[in-house]
């Protein structure tokens, strides 16, 4: 038994991110149909490596997570680390594998949403954008959404790997 920790992510994560697999293939958002309905995981590389000494076979295994079984579908890039600033994850799962209560939960959860700017679309648009969106969800979630910060923040990297 190993002690690791990943992320949930949208099928659309890689797609959005432009980064190719390693081995096998990412998840997608056409995977997902529903709350666990996608039970694929994406390795890093880092830890296709370490625990299963870089055999391509591995995609198309079972691995259990938190004693639930995944499909192996990929390996990320050895370049590719996901989007965390501090935290390189071990694996990638989709979202939709938190569980029903997860997802409706508007409590718990701490999310970050990357998106591209659409060509001819400026930063300013984007944030006032960001900001009627915050303040609908605010009317309708008052106890939950009331006065959460919403900030567009530009990166220029890239992550193709």
């Amino acid at each position: 038994m190993r002690v690791v920790s990943g992320c949930l992510v949208t099928g659309n994560y890689f797609e959005l991110l432009g980064v190719q697999p390693e081995v096998g293939r990412f998840f997608q958002a056409t995977d997902e149909h529903g709350p666990n309905s996608a039970p694929y995981v994406v390795l890093s590389n880092d830890l296709w490596r370490r625990a299963f000494n870089a055999d391509p076979g591995v995609v198309g295994t079972t691995v259990r997570l938190d004693k639930e079984p995944f499909t192996v579908v990929g390996v990320a890039s050895v370049r590719f680390h996901g989007t965390e600033h501090f935290v390189w994850p071990d694996y990638w799962i989709p979202i939709v594998n938190g569980g029903e209560e997860f997802l409706r939960t508007r409590t718990s959860l701490s999310v970050t949403v990357l998106g591209r700017l659409k060509p001819g679309v400026t930063p300013q648009q984007a944030t006032d954008n960001l900001n009627a969106i915050a303040a609908q969800m605010a009317k309708e979630y008052p106890e939950t959404d009331s006065g959460l910060p919403v900030r567009l923040s530009e990166s220029r990297k890239s992550w193709r790997a």
